[in-house]
């Protein structure tokens, strides 16, 4: 279903075709809380080069602290958050962060 935005109560335009499996309806940080609630000791991200490994629950716990963070340095909902990093759990926890916080996540990419 597509509207126009000018006559709908509703400005946002929204399309969603055929889709298995379903596309999902919550949040990355909705959806994050309920994985990590169902399989809070599993591994969540291993980081073999820095010798690192975060469990479902360990990982939920340090995203909501770099999230708490990213508030309190008045990063808000729509603000965006730049990141110009390799692959690192770095940038797991700055993404996951700033999709708790509602914050749009950009990757710089210098080339």
């Amino acid at each position: 279903m597509a509207t126009t935005g000018a006559a709908d109560a509703n400005p946002l335009s929204f399309d969603q075709g055929p889709s298995w499996p379903p596309l999902l309806e919550t949040t990355i940080g909705a959806n994050f809380a309920d994985t990590a609630a169902k399989y809070g000791q599993r591994d969540a991200l291993v980081d073999v080069a820095a010798d690192r490994r975060w469990s479902y629950a360990e990982l939920l716990i340090a995203v909501r602290r770099l999230a708490t963070g990213l508030v309190r340095a008045g990063i808000g909902v729509g603000d965006r958050v730049g990141i110009w990093a390799p692959n690192r759990w770095e940038w797991v926890l700055v993404q996951y962060a700033a999709a708790e916080i509602g914050a749009i996540f950009v990757t710089v990419n210098p080339a």
